[in-house]
């Protein structure tokens, strides 16, 4: 098992045991055709499960990881997070998705 593999059931129970490599992960730098390859769509994945399952825990993370590693962005506003309640997590979290989908349109990955 890779340790990107480790990463998705430790999010569900113990996200605090893996944050620090999840952020190193995310913060990786971006290759040229990333947006095609499973790299691109494993930190979607991973954002879309740390906002779904922890979103009060974790948003300040994301809002600074958005800072921090601009290419991270993209991941960001392109995830997506439903079939649950709202909260003042989610909240913030589609909050920060609208601020960065400029960022997002300026690169043409939109679809």
């Amino acid at each position: 098992m890779t340790l990107v593999d480790q990463f998705h059931p430790a999010i569900w129970d113990d996200p605090e045991s893996v944050w620090d490599r999840v952020r190193d992960y995310l913060c990786l730098p971006r290759s040229n055709d990333e947006a095609r390859d499973q790299v691109w769509q494993t930190r979607v994945d991973l954002i879309e499960d740390l906002m779904f399952h922890h979103p009060e825990a974790f948003i300040d993370r994301i809002e600074v990881l958005a800072d921090e590693c601009p290419h991270i962005r993209e991941v960001i506003a392109t995830a997506y997070v439903g079939g649950r309640a709202p909260d003042p997590g989610l909240d913030r979290f589609w909050a920060l998705q609208t601020r960065l989908q400029p960022d997002v349109e300026a690169l043409g990955d939109v679809q």
